[in-house]
């Protein structure tokens, strides 16, 4: 995935959702939480970035790929059945 399509933040220890230190408390802090903010639709044709990129940690340049959209459904799913 192109880095300009994901960001992250690491708020374990900022912002836990469970004080304590205890295993149970600091399993419930060890988590991933995906808020998605847009969702191509099938067939809908993905916006063109960059290949080559800065990576975050080293400042080094780095090429990536693009990934292939996702297939339109099959016309007969798209159409109303009397």
């Amino acid at each position: 995935m192109h880095p300009r399509r994901m960001s992250y933040r690491g708020m374990g220890e900022v912002a836990p959702q469970r004080d304590g230190e205890d295993e149970p408390s600091l399993a419930i802090n060890r988590r991933v939480v995906f808020h998605i903010v847009r969702q191509y639709a099938p067939g809908e044709p993905v916006p063109d970035y960059a290949s080559e990129i800065r990576l975050p940690w080293s400042g080094e340049s780095h090429r990536v790929t693009h990934p292939e959209p996702p297939p339109a459904p099959p016309q007969d799913l798209l159409e109303d059945e009397p």
